[in-house]
Order: structure tokens, then C-alpha cells, then sequence
């Protein structure tokens, strides 16, 4: 279930669209990561600067999102084709960095973009669009095993 939760951690007052289903809600700002519970209380916050390595002309992170207490977060870095993902716990230890082929990626999609992907316990789910077919088909990676 989505709602609007505020908080009053940041300058001006922010509203955060979060599942409050799911323990933890994160927001990315600059380099930081906040951490929320699902009332919106501020909880940690995660200095990536240290961990991560810039790329130029990008932000530090590219897309993240929560699941099982863990942040999954992509950055710009690339190696062989693929993307980095890095696996936090909430406490700003990175569990792993692996390389995923995240075929959902697509450059230069617009200012409002979003790569069609997501990860729930520790599956990553994409949405494709078969260029062939036309149709949306739904990819699914176990990553609990990838290296």
C-alpha cells in the first residue's frame, strides 16, 4: 500500500511516497542515503561518497530500491557490458558488489526515466519490451548466487 508519508529531516518540509507495508523506506539525496521507518521517522542516514566510485558527468547512485532490510542500489560503473549493484544493509555496510547485465537499462529514455527494474528478495524482476514482438516480457534473475 502506498502513502504519503512526511518527514522534517530535510531544509524544507518533504513528502516521501512509500510503501508502508515494507519496515524501511530510503530517499537518495546528493550522496547520501536516508533511511526511514514507515512512519517516516528518520532512522540512518549513509554517506555513499566513500563506497562508490564516481563516474563522470553521473551521480553516484543510479537507481535503488529496499527489500529484506537491504538496499539494492546501481551506480554508472560499468565492466563487460554489465552494471554495478551494490547490496547494503541498512547500517551502511556493503554486503556485496555484483555485475548484472540489467537488459531493462535503456540511455537516454528522457528527464523522467526510470529503468524498468526492481529487486524482492533477492530476485531481480525487469520489464522488456520485445522490439520483435512488441510485447512487454517479464525477466526474472535469481542474484542470491551471482558473483
Amino acid at each position: 500500500m502506498l502513502a504519503i508519508v512526511a518527514t522534517n529531516l530535510f531544509p524544507e518540509e518533504t513528502f516521501v511516497l512509500a510503501d508502508v507495508q515494507k519496515p524501511h523506506q530510503v530517499v537518495v539525496d546528493g550522496n547520501d542515503l536516508y533511511v526511514f521507518d514507515d512512519k517516516g521517522n528518520h532512522l540512518q542516514t549513509i554517506d555513499k561518497s566513500q563506497n562508490v566510485e564516481k563516474v563522470p558527468n553521473h551521480p553516484l547512485l543510479h537507481q535503488y530500491c529496499v527489500s529484506d532490510d537491504k538496499i539494492y542500489a546501481t551506480t554508472f560503473k560499468k565492466m563487460d557490458n554489465k552494471t554495478e549493484m551494490i547490496v547494503l544493509d541498512l547500517k551502511d555496510n556493503i554486503l556485496r558488489r555484483l555485475y548484472l547485465p540489467l537488459t531493462s537499462i535503456q540511455a537516454k529514455r528522457g528527464v523522467l526515466r526510470y529503468d524498468l527494474f526492481v529487486v524482492d528478495r533477492a530476485k531481480l524482476y525487469e520489464l522488456i519490451k520485445n522490439e520483435e514482438t512488441g510485447k512487454w516480457e517479464l525477466l526474472i534473475t535469481d542474484i542470491e548466487h551471482i558473483r
